[in-house]
């Protein structure tokens, strides 16, 4: 499958496919650690939060990098589609663990309560009825979301990867204050979400 016939076939693939889609991406591109450091430092340090939930963890790498820096976190409990990068976790620390998911809409199962919700280059793989799901299934007391989004949306055909989301900032705050939280910009990719 290239990236515009995963696009095409998103919605019908097993979960299976999918993960074994990841996999054979993980092989062809197994450096996939995308966020901005500084934006996700900045969170850490304004949320007062001890449960961690991060979705499309990838290998760890954010969680690597912040939990060195942070002992005010007890737990972070991430959750990753690929077997490849979880078997290839850079996360030593023990309060780092992955969660079994057996699905690709895993946020049904009751994932998703903690003090802090992340998403790091991980909602522009989304659907954007998977993503009002996930959004509509929060309970954290906050979300950071980071990703290359405009305000409008953006049309994925062609493009180089698994991006697949075709809203913009507009729409995920608007969904988000239905949650009712406040946005707060961080940067033009990076969002943090309070409840009001």
């Amino acid at each position: 499958m290239n990236f515009n016939e995963w696009r095409e076939r998103y919605d019908t693939l097993t979960f299976y496919e999918q993960q074994q889609y990841h996999n054979y991406l993980e092989e062809l591109y197994p450096h996939q650690a995308h966020y901005d450091i500084a934006a996700a430092t900045h969170v850490f340090n304004v949320i007062n939060h001890k449960l961690v939930i991060e979705a499309g963890a990838w290998k760890g790498d954010l969680a690597a990098t912040s939990l060195a820096k942070n002992t005010t976190i007890e737990k972070w409990n991430a959750t990753e589609l690929c077997p490849n990068a979880i078997a290839q976790a850079a996360c030593t620390d023990s309060r780092f663990k992955y969660v079994n998911i057996e699905r690709f809409d895993w946020w049904h199962d009751n994932m998703l309560i903690g003090d802090l919700f992340v998403a790091t280059h991980f909602i522009e793989h989304l659907s954007w009825s998977h993503l009002q799901e996930l959004i509509d299934a929060l309970s954290a007391k906050a979300v950071y979301f980071e990703a290359p989004l405009t305000n409008q949306g953006e049309v994925w055909q062609d493009f180089h990867g698994t991006h697949k989301l075709t809203v913009g900032w507009n729409a995920i705050n608007e969904a988000m204050a239905g949650k009712g939280y406040d946005v707060i910009d961080i940067t033009n990719h990076c969002k943090l979400y309070k409840h009001a």
